[in-house]
């Protein structure tokens, strides 16, 4: 875990609103403070050192597109010539996600609009005063010497700064204790992937995919994990109809997209 000057943690998590009138302290612009916050979060959930930027307390999603997940950049970029808004609630540190839903859905039950909500939304504060000064945010003097983060010294060795590197991508993304191979339950794919939308919707394809390596000649003696990571949703979605499963328009997408996620912070992990 990155330390301070001072030896305290530097992973200080504090709600978007709290930063946000931080932000907008040092500029004194509430619009160049909103607009600072939005491109923080566009950045993406981990930096490139592994270090988590930012945490979400709450996702609920209405099904009905495919939406990008909260911990990817996209989610937070608006394409009002598309349809796709997301706008955030800085006061309530939340954030709602809409777009158009896909042909499927639209034909499925005639809904328009998708819709993904996320609450408690926390920025990591070491890393936003970072941010704030890369992008040139004035600091007075003495409150840049108090948060600025201590450079590297030159001196270290090459082989001691790997393992601080190592030792803070750690901290930041937790080793998970959860084994998709022998732990395939409902509640724990929910947990672990934190998949969004319907939790019955997703059930039914957690529960069928768990069936594929005794149902589908063609996937016996693989394990779930060797199943996900070389199929697409698409396919998925035949595969669990071949079984006499009819997900939602959605449900694969979003269970595949999920795996995809969780895999990757794995890999960042162990790296």
């Amino acid at each position: 875990m990155a330390k301070a000057a001072n030896g305290s943690s530097t992973d200080e998590f504090r709600l978007l609103w709290v930063e946000y009138q931080f932000a907008a302290g040092l500029t004194h612009s509430e619009p160049l403070a909103a607009r600072l916050v939005n491109r923080f979060l566009e950045e993406g959930e981990v930096d490139r050192d592994g270090r988590r930027r930012y945490k979400i307390w709450e996702i609920e999603a209405l099904p009905g597109g495919v939406t990008p997940s909260p911990y990817d950049g996209a989610f937070w970029r608006s394409d009002h010539a598309r349809g796709i808004h997301c706008e955030i609630n800085h006061r309530n540190s939340s954030a709602r996600w809409t777009g158009p839903v896909s042909a499927e859905w639209r034909a499925f039950d005639g809904r328009q609009t998708a819709q993904c909500d996320v609450g408690m939304i926390r920025l990591n504060h070491a890393l936003f005063v970072e941010f704030l000064q890369s992008a040139g945010v004035p600091f007075p003097p003495e409150l840049g010497a108090e948060l600025a983060p201590p450079a590297p010294s030159s001196s270290m060795p090459v082989s001691e700064k790997a393992a601080e590197a190592s030792s803070a991508a750690s901290e930041a993304l937790p080793a998970s204790e959860w084994d998709p191979r022998s732990d395939w339950t409902v509640e724990s794919v929910m947990l672990n992937l934190e998949i969004g939308g319907s939790a019955w919707a997703q059930k039914e394809v957690i529960e069928a995919v768990a069936e594929m390596p005794t149902k589908l000649k063609r996937y016996r003696g693989k394990s779930i994990p060797e199943i996900l990571d070389n199929i697409k949703a698409a396919v998925l979605r035949r595969a669990l109809e071949e079984m006499g499963c009819k997900p939602s328009p959605d449900s694969c997408e979003r269970l595949v997209n999920a795996w995809k996620a969780w895999r990757v912070k794995q890999t960042a992990r162990d790296c």
